[in-house]
């Protein structure tokens, strides 16, 4: 897959999610809250880069703050898991 849209900071942080994927469901989801941040990109920075992973169409990510569900990270196509995406 050609990841031309993104940069190299935003690549590293979707491999941390497909990373953090396959540890917590096999792949289907992830909590953006126990995805580790890459060397060089602090926590804050984290949640601008899932920001635009949502804008660029690879992510989607719950925003319900006081939910369960809140943070979930799952595919942007929901026929897909996020270890779908291959580096």
């Amino acid at each position: 897959m050609n990841y031309t849209d993104l940069n190299a900071n935003e690549i590293k942080v979707l491999k941390a999610i497909v990373e953090s994927a396959e540890e917590a469901s096999g792949g289907t989801w992830t909590d953006a809250e126990y995805t580790q941040s890459p060397e060089g990109i602090s926590k804050n920075q984290m949640s601008g880069y899932f920001s635009q992973l949502v804008q660029k169409g690879y992510i989607e990510r719950i925003n319900e703050p006081g939910e369960m569900t809140d943070g979930m990270i799952y595919h942007s196509d929901p026929q897909k898991s996020l270890t779908d995406y291959k580096f």
